[in-house]
């Protein structure tokens, strides 16, 4: 069986034969095309997130400065950018064993295939892709915290943003934490605790920890002398 690529009037002055290639040759070339042009569009994608990601960064800073114009001077430090990445792989991962094995059952059905695996496979490629390539450069930017004479800053958040104002008077404790995971990459958070809440600075430089509990406690000793 072939398939023809001349008019319906060349191929009635006898040169079809000649002018044709099998179908199935036709269909591979097709295929081949669209799976080059799939990867290259992926491959892409994957390139521009970076960009993205600068983008979005770019507009909520631009966002800080209308609505928010003095925003905390202090940044965490860039190696929490690891630690987000590796926290959030491993509970997704987790996660995505426990559901994969729910789905089990599902894909021993005979009627139903391997359909849901390949949906369940894209989907966990679209949540690796957002929480470890997307959000962490985000978030690392709109964290951001500071240190005054009478009280502590802390902006943070992507959609939902918070901002807290902690006095110094009302601080009851302060320490610092270093779980596994922080202490492979030399990192520290800062805990600042009132009768209300705690407020977590997540990822300093460890020396930089410490320094900023010992400036707080300080800080509020003489805020408490003071009254």
């Amino acid at each position: 069986m072939g398939f023809s690529l001349l008019s319906p009037k060349t191929q009635a002055g006898g040169f079809s034969q000649k002018g044709s290639i099998p179908f199935w040759l036709f269909w591979f070339l097709c295929s081949e095309a669209s799976l080059s042009v799939s990867f290259r569009v992926s491959f892409g994608c994957f390139t521009e997130l970076r960009r993205a990601s600068n983008l979005v960064i770019a507009a909520f800073d631009l966002e800080d400065e209308v609505l928010m114009k003095e925003m905390p001077a202090n940044q965490l430090d860039p190696r929490v950018k690891a630690v987000w990445r590796f926290n959030d792989a491993l509970w997704i991962t987790v996660i995505g064993l426990a559901v994969g094995f729910c789905l089990a059952p599902i894909m021993m059905i005979p009627d139903v295939g391997m359909w849901p695996l390949y949906i369940f496979a894209a989907c966990m490629v679209v949540i690796y892709i957002v929480w470890l390539v997307v959000l962490p450069p985000i978030r690392y930017a709109r964290w951001r915290y500071e240190v005054s004479e009478d009280y502590l800053d802390i902006a943070k958040g992507i959609v939902w943003r918070k901002r807290y104002t902690i006095p110094f008077i009302r601080v009851q404790n302060t320490d610092t934490r270093q779980g596994p995971i922080l202490r492979a990459f030399k990192l520290a958070s800062v805990t600042v605790a009132t009768a209300a809440k705690e407020h977590v600075i997540p990822g300093l430089e460890f020396d930089t920890a410490e320094q900023l509990r010992d400036r707080a406690a300080e800080l509020a000793r003489l805020a408490r002398e003071d009254v």
